[in-house]
């Protein structure tokens, strides 16, 4: 199967499934059923089953993941209407998005590396750090393979958003700002996603979480891969 028949085939498996998967998770509500990882699973099983690569699948997707350019822009409008209250706090949270930023570089490329994985692999660790739009031209520029950056994304921002929420309120962290920081930095665009459903506030400072990653790990990652 290729051409418009794959487009069409494809995108509607992945509407569909999408789309029962948010059912259930609304009819259910463990976070563990989250509709962005049932959905994967779904799909990853689907593949295998007849037999497709997911290079196919890519391809004839294309179109859906072009539209993640547009959607994290419109995720800027809560940041622009609640700038006031983000300038008070500014410097904090470039601090606190630098510091994390930085460590997640070291400490999954550090990882990657003790497990002897080959350096396309090490390269593809940091860009977890990062959204997808963002990750995949840096990943592709600096040689990282682009599959293990794809995971690394996607895992991160599952793993952030299913159990995020759960461990902040473990560890007591109740500032609706801390929150949504600490969301957008560690899950991006999905993690952003969970918290505007949450709280305006909460939202926006994932946002804000999630831009500053994306803007200082495009200025930090190619120096990182360079030295690395």
């Amino acid at each position: 199967m290729s051409g418009p028949l794959a487009v069409v085939a494809w995108s509607t498996a992945t509407a569909l499934i999408y789309l029962g998967a948010r059912a259930l998770y609304a009819r259910v509500g463990l976070p563990l059923l989250h509709p962005l990882l049932v959905s994967m699973v779904m799909l990853g099983l689907g593949l295998d089953a007849v037999g497709r690569g997911y290079g196919e699948y890519r391809e004839s997707t294309a179109w859906l993941t072009w539209w993640i350019g547009p959607a994290v822009v419109a995720m800027a409008v809560p940041v622009w209407q609640l700038r006031r209250l983000i300038l008070q706090r500014l410097a904090l949270v470039v601090g606190v998005v630098v510091a994390g930023l930085l460590f997640g570089f070291v400490v999954a490329a550090g990882a990657l590396r003790w497990q002897g994985q080959p350096r396309e692999v090490q390269l593809a660790g940091p860009l977890q750090s990062t959204t997808s739009p963002v990750a995949l031209p840096l990943g592709e520029r600096s040689g990282a393979r682009l599959d293990a950056v794809i995971v690394g994304v996607l895992a991160s921002g599952l793993v952030g958003a299913t159990m995020g929420p759960l461990v902040l309120r473990s560890l007591g962290v109740r500032d609706r700002r801390a929150r949504g920081l600490a969301m957008g930095c560690g899950s991006h665009v999905i993690g952003v996603s969970r918290s505007l459903e949450v709280d305006p506030i909460c939202g926006a400072f994932a946002t804000l979480g999630m831009m500053g990653n994306a803007i200082l790990g495009s200025v930090l990652y190619p120096w990182l891969a360079a030295w690395w």
